[in-house]
């Protein structure tokens, strides 16, 4: 296998006549994930989904015997081997921890592993493919497919917020109906997520994700590529659609409670009109302009402000991580300050006492282990 800078001329190794490249093209793996993920999701295999289809993508690239990398891509791959020489102190004890020589430390670093490694894959599965089986724009429809299944989640989430069903994967993994846990946090499907931090319930939207912030993280990835897929479509009410989709994309934006989405959602707007002036687009600008300006008032004048300033007043976690961001740092430093520890380390009781401990009524009283985000408040 030879890595080179430019980009390679493709062999199509997949036989014509296998079905998977007559129904979905030789890019299968990465379309089959993309279009396929509401169907992956509704059966509790979501997860799963991907790194199976970064097997597939990373069996094409070895068969086509040539990858084509990024600038720097270098820097990544040491990146790559330090976190695997963390296998080495997964045993180790971090001073303040409560964790014993546990042999199953070893299933969540692989899990990690995994996905460091698919994500690598899937950076590289696009670019290996020259633009002739791969255009850029078919990548961009599929994600802004993905986009509009997201929306229409979370506006359905707003509406039913309680709606859940069990999956097929819930049926046959063993514990995986036990609620509260990873696992079926993993494989079950659900709308939404409850968070009480404003000082009552407020469903989160997060289909078809695990997470609120998942789908925060993965919305604001996929909405540029939905602006430019469904903007220049040759399908005049795709086109029409757009304003459409993003106006419904406010509601479930505001009541996400995801500060990290807002500030994201905002960056992209600057950044977009920046680069729109800099290329002389003026009319694509005031247009961004003028529907930011719009989107603004509507959000103003609605009840759903109300909800975004009390939001911002209640900062919930901002103490909390920089707590743990802290402890982990100084625990790291004086433990194990070039590999750190390989993974998440258990403390006892809260930031402010040994005593206090999580319940049912607060599991965030407890202190988060070592590692691992303070909260999924944000």
């Amino acid at each position: 296998m030879t890595f080179v800078d430019s980009r390679p001329v493709v062999r199509l190794d997949e036989p014509r006549s296998s079905w998977l490249v007559r129904r979905l093209g030789p890019a299968w793996p990465l379309k089959g994930l993309l279009l396929g993920f509401p169907l992956w999701w509704a059966l509790g295999i979501a997860q799963f989904a991907f790194l199976s289809a970064a097997v597939a993508m990373a069996v094409q690239m070895y068969r086509r015997g040539s990858i084509r990398v990024p600038a720097a891509f270098g820097v990544w791959l040491l990146f790559l081997v330090w976190m695997a020489a963390g296998v080495f102190v997964l045993w180790a004890h971090a001073p303040g921890t409560i964790d014993g020589n546990s042999p199953i430390r070893i299933i969540p670093f692989l899990f990690r592993v995994m996905w460091y490694l698919a994500i690598t894959v899937a950076v590289l599965y696009p670019l290996s493919m020259s633009s002739r089986i791969l255009p850029a724009m078919d990548v961009a429809r599929w994600l802004a497919a993905l986009f509009v299944f997201s929306v229409l989640a979370s506006v359905a989430g707003l509406l039913v917020p309680h709606f859940q069903f069990t999956s097929l994967a819930e049926l046959i993994v063993p514990g995986a109906r036990a609620n509260g846990t990873f696992v079926h946090t993993m494989l079950h499907p659900a709308l939404t997520t409850g968070s009480e931090f404003l000082g009552y319930e407020q469903p989160r939207p997060k289909a078809p994700f695990a997470y609120p912030n998942a789908w925060g993280n993965n919305v604001g990835l996929l909405l540029p590529f939905f602006v430019v897929a469904w903007a220049n479509s040759k399908k005049r009410w795709q086109r029409v659609s757009v304003p459409v989709v993003l106006a419904l994309f406010l509601l479930p934006v505001a009541y996400s409670l995801n500060r990290g989405l807002w500030l994201g959602i905002l960056v992209v707007s600057v950044y977009a009109a920046v680069a729109l002036a800099r290329s002389g687009r003026l009319a694509a600008l005031w247009t961004l302009i003028v529907v930011g300006i719009v989107a603004t008032a509507i959000l103003i004048g609605s009840p759903v402000w109300s909800t975004i300033m009390l939001r911002i007043e209640t900062p919930h976690s901002n103490a909390r991580r920089g707590t743990v961001a802290e402890v982990v740092i100084d625990t790291t430093w004086h433990g194990s300050p070039l590999l750190g520890f390989g993974t998440t380390r258990k403390v006892t009781g809260n930031f402010a006492s040994i005593a206090g401990t999580g319940s049912t009524s607060c599991h965030q009283c407890s202190a988060p282990p070592l590692g691992r985000r303070a909260s999924c408040g944000d």
